[in-house]
């Protein structure tokens, strides 16, 4: 198959089937927009795509953060590493607890998204988690919680009001 490549300023040559090429041209042509500034808009991402996300927090006793990411969230254990513990956040992205780095807490923020911020505060209070919000966030468009894992992590729960 024949591609037509074009090479946005500051960026590596990017290839098109002409016939796709063909159609974005007749999109543009009353845009006054040309084919390298469109070009030179598109995403940088990798070609190959990605197949899940982990983030990795570290802890100072697993079984304590173990029963909070695993019994007052209620995620579900992916894997048992021993010194690391990985859990299922959504079908593709995890969260890995692990022990062979001391905690340092303040870095991250770990947000979980979901529209029940109201039923997690309620949930993680009853469990005696102590909950700040939640809160309406005019900034950014959003509501959320925040509460502290064990290590003092900072765990964010919340709901765009725009979704992604």
């Amino acid at each position: 198959m024949s591609t037509v490549s074009l090479v946005p300023a500051g960026r590596e040559p990017l290839s098109f089937n002409p016939a796709i090429l063909a159609s974005v041209d007749s999109c543009l042509e009353n845009s006054g927009i040309g084919r390298s500034a469109w070009a030179a808009n598109l995403p940088i991402m990798n070609p190959d795509g990605f197949d899940s996300q982990i983030t990795f927090v570290y802890t100072g006793d697993l079984g304590r953060s173990a029963a909070f990411y695993g019994q007052q969230l209620g995620l579900e254990l992916a894997r048992d590493q021993g010194a690391c513990l990985i859990y299922r956040v959504t079908s593709d992205a995890y969260l890995g607890v692990c022990t062979h780095h001391t905690p340092n807490p303040g870095g991250i923020i770990l947000t979980l998204v979901t529209d029940d911020v109201d039923g997690w505060a309620a949930r993680l209070r009853a469990a005696d988690v102590e909950v700040d919000g939640p809160h309406t966030n005019t900034r950014f468009e959003l509501y959320h919680c925040f509460v502290h894992d064990p290590d003092g992590h900072l765990v964010e729960i919340q709901r765009f009001d725009n979704p992604l």
